[in-house]
């Protein structure tokens, strides 16, 4: 190299250290520019997702589920189209609503032959009057109580028959045979004063209704008052005195026997009557629909029981008198009074012997259970089923 291209000896080293820091330098813009770049590309992208729509994940699909209903008003309710209705049903339809089930019907003729269907997984679930019971428990699950329950006590409201009662009572305590006689006597007192006045008194009628018209008035005007209209001298006075004062004394013990027996059989009757509740229900005779709650009740506690087929059966034959009270499942008494206003019936008293009505389900349903739980109480949360209880019991 030419003398004048020549640098001096520490020239190169000072070079070398230029070239790398601009080296160093290069790199760091690199990477600085690279970070920011990816923070803008971020930016970019959570604005771009917050304009898009937001889609929810799809539904899951309603699922076909055999049930199995037994009819039992008000309950489930068939129609003749063939399709159901009650209050158990619209509870269960509204329920299936809430999990995303589409219930297939099928009739069973009792309640237990529906728990047997259950439990043999012939169906998925029971409908109906289904009581959540011990026994039951051990065969199938039950869904949270879609009704609490219990017996009530349904009594006559119509007073159109008391008169019939009242001479019911009268035979019932002797009191008819005792005035059977006291007519009795009545008739033959008046045969006797009519023969007696044809006999002796010229002046007294001769036509037989005529004389026994007379007759009965005169026997009938001294057992009341003492006296009489006849002016006759047939016996002597002293002797008709004596005969009056007997007589009258007859007829004083005999309105007062009759008053008695009367007044005493009407209280008698009110008493009896009067039920309020199953306190009142010893010593009455009690209807009860055969086999159930009811009639086990008053089986448990040896009341005394006419069983009927039917609860209309039952209840005919209250407002009709025969018996004092009929005892049903507290929901069926109170549905049937709301849609029978022609019969006379009321219920009365509070809840006894309180129980829950529940869908019933096969023990390996425990996620279909557990859909229907959460579906009834989100329907008793917001007030759905307070809006079907008034709809089929009026309360």
């Amino acid at each position: 190299m030419p003398p004048c291209c020549t640098l001096p000896s520490g020239t190169d080293s000072a070079v070398a250290v230029v070239f790398r820091s601009m080296n160093l330098l290069s790199m760091a813009f690199r990477h600085v520019f690279a970070y920011l770049a990816t923070i803008v590309c971020l930016i970019c992208a959570v604005h771009a997702a917050q304009g898009m729509p937001i889609v929810d994940p799809p539904l899951e699909a309603p699922r076909a589920i055999k049930v199995g209903v037994v009819a039992a008003e008000p309950f489930a309710v068939p129609d003749t189209a063939m399709k159901w209705s009650g209050y158990a049903v619209v509870m269960f339809e509204a329920s299936s609503i809430h999990g995303r089930v589409l219930p297939e019907f099928r009739e069973y003729p009792s309640v237990n032959a529906l728990i047997d269907a259950v439990a043999s997984g012939e169906v998925d679930a029971g409908v109906g009057n289904t009581l959540v019971t011990s026994e039951a428990l051990k065969r199938v699950d039950f869904s949270q109580p879609f009704l609490d329950a219990g017996l009530r006590v349904m009594v006559s409201s119509d007073g159109s028959n008391s008169m019939s009662r009242l001479f019911d009572g009268l035979v019932d305590g002797g009191h008819i045979r005792a005035l059977a006689w006291g007519g009795a006597a009545l008739i033959v007192l008046t045969f006797l004063v009519l023969v007696t006045l044809r006999r002796l008194d010229r002046d007294f009628t001769p036509h037989l209704h005529e004389g026994l018209a007379e007759s009965l008035h005169h026997v009938v005007s001294v057992a009341v008052t003492g006296k009489t209209t006849y002016k006759g001298g047939v016996v002597p006075p002293w002797v008709g005195r004596l005969i009056a004062a007997g007589w009258l004394l007859f007829g004083v013990a005999t309105v007062a026997y009759l008053t008695s027996s009367v007044t005493s059989v009407m209280t008698t009757n009110t008493m009896h009557r009067q039920v309020h509740g199953p306190a009142d229900l010893p010593g009455k005779t009690v209807g009860t629909v055969e086999g159930g709650g009811g009639d086990l009740y008053c089986s448990e506690h040896k009341l005394n029981v006419v069983r009927f087929p039917t609860l209309d059966a039952a209840a005919k034959a209250l407002a009709e008198q025969r018996v004092d009270a009929v005892v049903d499942d507290g929901a069926t008494l109170e549905y049937y009074d709301l849609k029978h206003a022609d019969v006379s019936v009321a219920v009365v008293g509070e809840l006894f012997q309180r129980r829950h009505f529940g869908f019933a389900f096969h023990r390996d349903s425990t996620d279909l259970r557990e859909k229907f739980d959460i579906a009834i109480l989100a329907l008793r949360e917001n007030g759905t089923l307070d809006q079907i209880r008034q709809r089929w019991f009026g309360h």
